[in-house]
């Protein structure tokens, strides 16, 4: 039924003079490429092209890869030592934002701490965006599994005490 809905809707669409290609499988969407797995049923999403993007742009292609995220929260930089990098924090920060939000949820904690200094950066944010930089380097192949199941679940967890650092920082 859903089928013959939509090839009505494009009939259509071509009817009005629409031009329109159909295409047998998708293998990439906004960036996200699409590879599927027969054999086990599942889907890989990655942002391969993304991800040499950024590090391209943080002039990391010749850096040595490490093999953990950050390891501490990011507080502020009360010594004030100055950004002083080649690349912009933000846009680089955006990139990343978009990258955890479609095939890297294992970078999001890393991301959103460095997120929180996009109005001011220090060199210690530039420091630990270069250190997502370089985890990104070696885990460029990476991406999101999913196997689909007739029962759906989803279990989600809420912190909105953020790890106990509510308020922990001064305001500026």
């Amino acid at each position: 039924p859903e089928r013959a809905h939509i090839d009505k809707s494009l009939q259509r669409l071509r009817d009005r003079q629409m031009q329109m290609e159909e295409e047998d499988d998708v293998a990439g969407f906004l960036g996200v490429h699409i590879e599927r797995d027969v054999e086990n049923a599942s889907l890989e999403l990655t942002q391969k092209g993304l991800i040499h993007r950024i590090i391209k742009t943080m002039k990391l292609e010749h850096a040595n890869p490490v093999d953990t995220l950050a390891e501490k929260v990011m507080v502020k930089d009360l010594e004030r030592e100055e950004f002083d990098e080649h690349f912009n924090y933000t846009s680089i920060v955006g990139m990343l934002l978009y990258l955890q939000g479609h095939t890297r949820p294992d970078i999001m904690f890393a991301v959103s701490q460095c997120a929180r200094f996009t109005h001011s950066p220090k060199h210690i944010h530039e420091v630990a965006l270069k250190h997502i930089g370089k985890y990104l380097l070696g885990t460029a192949e990476r991406g999101l599994v999913m196997k689909p199941h007739k029962k759906m679940e989803v279990e989600c967890f809420v912190d909105s005490y953020f790890a106990g650092l509510w308020s922990h920082e001064d305001h500026m």
